[in-house]
């Protein structure tokens, strides 16, 4: 009976040993292999062929494998980050914010602006050459041009921005109406069909470089307004984090052509949850649905 016992516990002792050999097995495939999930552009690019070369980049300086997690929308990024599908993502300042309320992530990194040359970037106030407009609060009674419900420096932040100085968009301009487009809306200033308009930075500069908008002048500026993160899911390894975080942020020194993949970007810098504060007080003060957002 002891021998009968002592073999038991040998068989047992056996079965917990694999377990974890297991366990540590299926955790060492997890961390050798990073999903990182995108999602479709603005012009229906191929998404796969715009971050393959972010992925074999990532590969090589952090020395795990990179997948591609392709999904339709931010709400099906942040739902597989929920349920672990994915380790890393790129996102919108108001997604990063949702995402954050639901699940356990971190910032990894933020764009770096082309134009700004910062993490942050701000929205214009654009009206013609010569107009009576001077300010902001000159906006009373005024038909203004923004971009989408969901842009940041094209509606959300600027409609801030006019109750911070006495008026309510919807109380107390004469008009306010949806171009669907950056570019729109200063070409709206520009063919006078509205008085004036709030815009990107970036956008608004381009375009007057191509000399698209050479009867506009721009008056004031927004607050910061935060660049797109890229995101880590927290179950992550610190020592993953820091592969990731470094890799990113030295993209513009070892592979500056990768960076085509993110449009504005001219690099990646540090970023903390802290710099999306004035986005969730905006939020708030808006009465937002994050969930409508980006």
């Amino acid at each position: 009976m002891k021998k009968l016992l002592t073999s038991i516990v040998a068989v047992v002792l056996l079965l917990i040993v694999a377990a974890c050999s297991q366990d540590t097995e299926k955790n060492k495939q997890k961390q050798e292999t990073i999903k990182m999930g995108v999602i479709p552009t603005d012009d229906n690019a191929d998404v796969s062929a715009m971050y393959e070369p972010v992925a074999e980049y990532l590969k090589k300086e952090t020395g795990m494998n990179v997948e591609l997690f392709l999904a339709n929308d931010y709400t099906a990024v942040i739902e597989a980050m929920k349920n672990d599908k994915i380790d890393i993502a790129r996102l919108g300042a108001f997604s990063y914010i949702l995402a954050a309320d639901q699940t356990k992530v971190e910032p990894l990194v933020a764009e770096v602006s082309k134009k700004t040359g910062d993490k942050f970037y701000t929205s214009l106030l654009v009206t013609r050459s010569g107009s009576s407009i001077k300010s902001i609060k000159d906006l009373k009674g005024k038909t203004v041009a923004f971009v989408d419900p969901a842009s940041s420096s094209g509606n959300l932040v600027p409609r801030k921005w006019l109750l911070d100085n006495g008026i309510d968009a919807d109380k107390d301009l004469k008009e306010v109406i949806y171009s669907g487009g950056h570019d729109a809306s200063v070409l709206a200033v520009e063919n006078k069909k509205v008085d004036a308009a709030f815009v990107a930075v970036n956008i608004y500069e381009d375009m007057k470089e191509k000399e698209m908008a050479s009867n506009t002048v721009d008056l004031e500026e927004s607050e910061k307004i935060p660049t797109q993160p890229i995101i880590a899911n927290s179950n992550l390894d610190s020592q993953t984090i820091e592969k990731l975080r470094t890799a990113f942020m030295d993209m513009d020194k070892n592979a500056p052509e990768i960076l085509d993949s993110f449009k504005e970007a001219q690099g990646f810098t540090s970023v903390a949850d802290k710099d999306y504060d004035g986005l969730r007080e905006l939020a708030e003060l808006l009465n937002l649905d994050l969930r409508k957002m980006e």
